[in-house]
């Protein structure tokens, strides 16, 4: 096994979540006109403001039925901190909240770039927010590295040798053809997939997890965030727009420049039945990916900026990369438009309020981006780059 020193540098806003959202009621929203900031609340001493302040029973009254339950009177999805706090304190509301921010009540932004919004209600709906360490820090797991990276695997295994994987797309267009629990039926077939490429046959003539190739690489935790994160709204370009629409859907961030540092380990027996037997060796697997998504984008979507932004990555990673980032369906699919007629049958079933039939040429038949200012980049570019060999 050898080890390197990995560095990864964010190209345009990178969302790891964490599977938690602040609500309009756990974070502060000001804007002046000219400047916003987002305050994030800390709970415990926010119950200690309102306890002094005899403002608890604003926000909570207590039952008749013979219970300690108690019963929220102001709905967060309606009403915000701001208007709360504006509500009880309306002609110092800017001096309440600087007191709150020296005593900790909110926390000073670590979120630092946050979007103007035009709307007058005082919050950005939901927030999805990034993973952090112990110490509150935004890190990208070696979970998260290692799936971008089995992805990319499978996907240049498959355009090795395309003819030697093609009954599983024939189990996958069967399972299209009979309707019914698509998502479930196609992640079987993707398994067995995946058992076959990362699994070799044992003397007993079965494959055990044990003896997984795939146990040939190691992907350590990154370090810490250098730079403050960034709130960013997502967009979509569709396939027949000009112009990208952003939607009310808000995501923390690690910012474009940012660097981390992590831990890569290969052994070279194992990861050669995979094409790679070094980090520079994985990196070119990673391109190879990016150009392919990109080829497939180019023919749906034209050379747009975006595109032209993307083909010069070597990672889509984390949450808004895109449907593409994270399937080997079109790897698999002798074209684009058998691929893209057995994804918009999975589509519909996943989310079935969308308009998966409107995409001519690819499905999903939207770009995904995220707004910054008024520019939009593709989510989730990373640049690698081996820092030091370790041994």
């Amino acid at each position: 096994m050898k080890y390197w020193k990995m560095k990864l540098t964010c190209q345009s806003p990178v969302h790891i979540g964490s599977g938690d959202s602040y609500k309009k009621n756990q974070y502060l929203y000001e804007d002046n006109g000219r400047k916003a900031k987002i305050y994030f609340l800390n709970e415990s001493k926010w119950a200690v403001f309102l306890d002094r302040g005899k403002l608890t029973n604003h926000l909570v009254t207590p039952t008749t039925n013979g219970k300690d339950a108690i019963t929220v009177n102001w709905d967060p999805t309606y009403f915000s901190l701001y208007d709360f706090l504006s509500c009880h304190y309306p002609k110092k509301i800017n001096q309440v909240i600087q007191t709150l921010a020296k005593s900790g009540v909110l926390s000073n932004p670590e979120t630092a770039d946050v979007p103007y919004s035009k709307n007058k209600k005082n919050a950005l709906n939901d927030i999805q927010t990034f993973i952090k360490n112990s110490g509150g820090r935004m890190y990208i797991p070696g979970s998260s590295l290692k799936g971008a990276f089995r992805t990319a695997i499978i996907t240049a295994m498959i355009r090795k040798d395309r003819t030697k994987y093609g009954k599983y797309w024939n189990d996958i267009v069967t399972a299209a053809e009979v309707g019914g629990y698509l998502v479930q039926n196609i992640g079987n077939v993707l398994e067995r997939l995946e058992k076959e490429i990362f699994i070799p046959i044992g003397t007993d003539g079965k494959r055990n997890m044990v003896n997984s190739y795939f146990r040939g690489l190691t992907v350590g935790d990154s370090t810490a965030a250098t730079l403050p994160g960034l709130i960013v709204q997502k967009a979509d370009l569709g396939e027949t727009e000009e112009r990208p629409h952003t939607i009310s859907l808000w995501r923390e961030c690690m910012a474009p420049g940012d660097t981390v540092t992590f831990k890569l380990g290969i052994d070279s027996v194992e990861m050669k039945a995979l094409g790679i037997s070094d980090a520079k060796g994985l990196i070119q697997c990673l391109q190879d990916f990016v150009d392919f998504q990109c080829d497939l984008l180019w023919k749906s979507f034209g050379d747009t900026d975006e595109i032209q932004e993307m083909q010069h990555t070597d990672l889509l990673l984390g949450g808004g990369a895109g449907f593409l980032s994270k399937t080997v369906i079109y790897a698999l699919a002798p074209d684009l438009k058998t691929g893209r007629d057995v994804v918009k049958r999975l589509m519909a079933e996943q989310f079935k309020r969308g308009h998966h039939n409107q995409g001519e040429h690819i499905s999903p038949h939207t770009l995904k981006l995220a707004k910054r200012g008024n520019s939009y980049q593709v989510m989730g570019m990373c640049k690698l780059e081996v820092e030091e060999e370790l041994c």
